[in-house]
């Protein structure tokens, strides 16, 4: 009888337990929130009459990893709040803020971080242990982030999205029908007469009322390229700049580009800097193209970085500049570009430029000077600015070339002059009678 006794009160045990399990249940969900209510936070719901203990059991998710054990007690019809350590009430963080904000004393708080850490946004189980017993559960599979909304089990016992309600009873009305929040991406490039996009509902309210069109006709717009370059930095024996635009290009392909300038024989008298399909960067005739200098679709502009060869570092003046663009892997140009464009003459850094001959004169000259005397090659008023056509210092050898035919002609002159003035002293002494024999 005692046996029968024994085993009669541990049966009555076991359904009083029982009873107690059904009356906990999981009554709202915050996978994910971004506004004031908080981040991920469970509620659990004592739907029972009398306060009941969940010491011991276990809150988890679908991976049976993320869990803790609680420590907690519920009264009849109280609610207790399971929240991330991040959650956020009023700027402020954990249980302390969240009962501020509930600002009731029947309400109780957990915290348990590794469970808002494992809530996924997009789908994800929320189980209730009592030891190996299954209490409680509920499983979603959307994405609610930043709506403000929570899954919510409401009176007909389906879940529902609803304005999140923590620690207070759910409030599904008719006035809180889920209203679509459409966000649309940009469209994509026309292909094929087609652009697509992509829309979705931030409320995940699981139907398509009001969706936005996703597929319009369109027409293809033809691959176009336009140069622009700044007219004062084309100088013959500088690196000069042209930036490249191109228009329309189809997304998920690569472009190829050659910037050359042409003379009036058609020689292009230019190199590009960049990928030529080396290993490195470098400078490269301008006949071949530049590899995968734009990539994706839409509208893209870059600078090409170019400068006269120096097989025509005497080129100036008008020439013609050509640009093509290709998709890389293929050979034939989609559009061409051609324009005139003017290459401005080479600019000699006269500054401190000599010429030899000056330059050896000038150190012979410095020779002699250290032979009569020291040169005082330190003072600023020995210093001067030279060119290529200046002469620093003449030898004598170069004044007697210089001026040999005038020196001749001087001699001539005196010569003469002697010669005259010999004849007129002769006349002279005959006129006096005197003797000429002996002149």
């Amino acid at each position: 009888m005692k046996k029968l006794q024994w085993i009669m009160c541990i049966v009555a045990l076991l359904l009083i337990e029982g009873l107690a399990s059904a009356d906990i249940i999981i009554n709202e969900v915050m996978p994910h929130n971004n506004n004031t209510l908080g981040n991920e936070w469970i509620e659990i719901y004592n739907n029972g009459s009398e306060e009941i203990s969940l010491i011991g059991w276990i809150l988890t998710d679908s991976s049976l990893s993320d869990n803790d054990t609680l420590t907690i007690n519920i009264s009849s019809g109280g609610f207790a709040l399971v929240v991330d350590n991040n959650v956020t009430f009023e700027n402020d963080t954990g249980c302390a803020a969240v009962s501020n904000y509930i600002n009731d004393s029947d309400f109780i708080c957990q915290e348990i971080p590794q469970i808002g850490n494992g809530l996924s946004d997009t789908g994800d189980s929320v189980i209730l242990f009592n030891g190996s017993a299954k209490v409680a559960n509920f499983s979603y599979n959307s994405n609610i982030r930043s709506t403000g909304k929570s899954w919510s089990l409401n009176e007909s016992g389906s879940w529902k999205l609803c304005l999140a309600t923590p620690g207070f009873l759910n409030n599904c009305t008719t006035s809180q029908t889920c209203t679509q929040n459409w966000s649309c991406s940009s469209w994509s490039s026309c292909s094929n007469g087609k652009q697509t996009r992509t829309c979705t509902d931030l409320n995940n309210c699981g139907n398509n009322t009001g969706k936005p069109d996703e597929n319009k006709s369109c027409e293809d717009e033809d691959i176009t390229i336009e140069l622009e370059w700044d007219e004062d930095e084309i100088v013959n024996g500088k690196e000069f700049e042209i930036n490249v635009k191109a228009n329309n290009l189809e997304s998920g392909e690569d472009y190829d580009i050659k910037v050359e300038i042409q003379n009036e024989d058609k020689d292009t008298i230019s190199e590009t800097y960049g990928n030529h399909g080396e290993d490195e960067d470098n400078w490269e005739t301008s006949r071949n193209y530049l590899l995968e200098v734009f990539s994706g679709g839409g509208d893209k502009s870059e600078k090409i970085k170019l400068r006269i060869d120096q097989d025509y570092d005497d080129f100036k003046g008008d020439a013609t500049i050509i640009a093509k663009i290709r998709k890389t892997d293929t050979t034939s140009a989609i559009d061409e570009f051609e324009d005139e464009i003017k290459i401005l003459e080479k600019v000699n850094d006269s500054s401190s430029t000599i010429s030899s001959s000056s330059l050896s004169s000038r150190n012979s000259n410095l020779s002699n000077s250290s032979a009569g005397g020291t040169a005082d090659l330190g003072s600023k008023s020995q210093t001067k600015e030279y060119n290529k056509n200046s002469i620093v210092y003449k030898s004598p050898s170069e004044y007697i070339k210089e001026y040999a035919p005038y020196s001749f002609s001087l001699f001539c002159i005196i010569l003469i002059a002697l010669l005259l003035m010999d004849k007129y002293k002769i006349r002279i002494r005959i006129e006096k009678g005197e003797e000429t024999e002996n002149v």
